[in-house]
């Protein structure tokens, strides 16, 4: 199969399209080892380097031919995008009538995507399937895409006591988040472990080991490989409202969720409905992230509310029903290989 998928990753939308592309891509991989994948990104050169230098990696600025060749040849193209112009897509399908396209969007609000043969949207809170002009919608929590990893991980029952505090602002953190939750954390006398994750993009690395130097209590990570491991280990977070929010709710750790841009205001406040996380909201002040990490360190049958309920809000399941869904109609075998290790 040949696949090209379209995402981009910066300092101003963070990396969480690129991750969720790269566990698409190795699935395509295990799936069928000459599978020919291509991304189409204008993504920091950091990005490419680090995250998808097994790639070929086009800029769609400088290689429109060779980009327009591919699509006339190629099997699948996968957009995921934080909102996929819908010209595209059928420009797309005008170049190659026979090509599978797949958008994975982001908007918090239903947007038809006309041109699509499938649409995932797990941003969209009413669970759903539906058609409308020849378009399958997928929407709700069920087809958050998370690492192939978090099948294999085993959830805690309960949370008896708190050690490890997980604090994770993306691959970029534009605004520095990471920085202000650890200066209103430094006055908290307590014997937690703060594990600060950073990503390629961080640009607060100075501020961050003048931090770390003055409190043994810090832990830095950069680009970890085992962030999924210190995920498990932890005991509650602190995080933004993007996929990090779905991985750490699928593993029931209560998080304090201070979102980043506009559209994660919604997805905070979805799950804050459901009390699978706490919502401090985009500004928040000193006091706010203190008071509240001293509320979940203090009361546990209040941490265990916020653990199932996190639990019950994902089941991790998002990555084989996209693939489920989308060989579908390709009548190929890896469909059984698909469903049989489901099973």
């Amino acid at each position: 199969m040949k696949i090209l998928i379209m995402a981009d990753g910066d300092l101003k939308i963070g990396l969480g399209h690129i991750f969720r592309c790269v566990a698409i891509s190795e699935k395509f991989k295990e799936l069928s080892k000459k599978s020919k994948i291509y991304f189409i990104t204008k993504s920091d050169p950091n990005v490419k380097y680090n995250i998808l230098s097994e790639y070929e990696c086009l800029n769609p600025s400088n290689n429109e031919v060779k980009i327009n060749n591919l699509i006339k040849s190629s099997d699948f193209f996968i957009s995921d995008l934080l909102d996929t112009p819908n010209s595209y897509i059928s420009n797309i399908k005008k170049l190659n009538p026979q090509i599978k396209t797949i958008c994975i969007d982001n908007n918090t609000k239903f947007k038809k995507i006309k041109s699509a043969d499938i649409v995932f949207n797990a941003n969209v809170f009413d669970e759903s399937e539906l058609m409308e002009d020849g378009t399958k919608y997928y929407l709700g929590p069920d087809y958050m895409i998370l690492r192939e990893k978090f099948e294999f991980i085993k959830r805690k029952n309960d949370l008896k006591e708190c050690k490890n505090v997980f604090i994770s602002f993306g691959g970029a953190d534009e605004k520095g988040c990471t920085i202000n939750v650890l200066k209103s954390l430094k006055n908290l006398k307590n014997d937690l472990n703060f594990h600060v994750i950073v990503g390629p993009l961080f640009n607060y690395s100075e501020d961050l080991k003048r931090l770390a130097n003055n409190d043994k209590r810090i832990k830095i990570f950069k680009q970890p490989g085992n962030i999924i491991e210190l995920m498990e280990k932890s005991d509650l977070a602190i995080t933004a409202a993007g996929i990090t929010l779905y991985e750490l709710s699928y593993l029931g750790i209560p998080s304090l969720v201070i979102p980043q841009v506009e559209h994660q205001k919604k997805i905070a406040d979805a799950f804050a409905k459901k009390e699978a996380c706490i919502n401090l909201g985009d500004n928040p002040t000193v006091a706010d992230i203190s008071t509240n990490l001293k509320k979940l360190l203090s009361n546990e049958s209040i941490r265990n509310v916020y653990h199932k309920n996190s639990m019950n809000f994902i089941d991790g399941n998002g990555l084989k029903r996209f693939f489920i869904i989308i060989l579908d109609d390709l009548n190929d075998k890896k469909i059984q290989k698909l469903e049989t290790s489901q099973d």
